[in-house]
């Protein structure tokens, strides 16, 4: 089941933060970049866990930038350090399929070319892609947290509103 302490405590934070700084986040719509939340990492860490775990945390307003035909969400620092946070915990407590590459331990974008170089090797010759638009604004959030549900029994951690 999944823990909320494990993804909030400080360690939790701190090695979500290593994840989210080595992947050169762009500046999200609080202003603050890497270099200054790093000038005061303990302290940061610190009132983002006080945040958490009394309740009074939350989310900005994702900013929103243009590439292309694609609209881009920008989260702020501490949102992507805490979405990075829970992820790790609850991607650790959940069996995945192993066709998933996000957000997974050992896994990533470069996993999953090698197992389509495999596949590509053992004969296949057929593949299909696909790129849902506006994929997370379309999400069935009723359905998601009816998932959700199921590995957090902790109905503060899981809000419907």
């Amino acid at each position: 089941m999944f823990e909320f302490e494990r993804a909030t405590n400080i360690t939790g934070l701190h090695n979500a933060w290593q994840k989210v700084s080595r992947n050169n986040s762009a500046i999200g719509v609080d202003g603050i970049d890497l270099s200054y939340y790093r000038s005061n990492l303990s302290n940061n860490l610190r009132t983002l866990n006080t945040a958490l775990t009394s309740g009074r945390y939350e989310p900005y307003r994702e900013m929103t930038a243009h590439a292309g035909d694609r609209t881009i969400y920008i989260s702020c620092l501490d949102d992507k350090i805490v979405q990075t946070a829970l992820a790790t915990v609850l991607t650790s407590d959940i069996l995945l399929p192993q066709s998933v590459h996000g957000y997974v331990k050992n896994r990533s974008v470069f996993t999953a070319i090698k197992k389509l170089n495999n596949a590509i090797t053992n004969g296949m010759s057929e593949f299909y892609k696909a790129d849902v638009q506006s994929f997370y604004q379309n999400v069935n959030k009723h359905l998601l947290l009816k998932q959700l549900k199921q590995h957090i029994s902790d109905a503060r951690y899981v809000k419907t509103h």
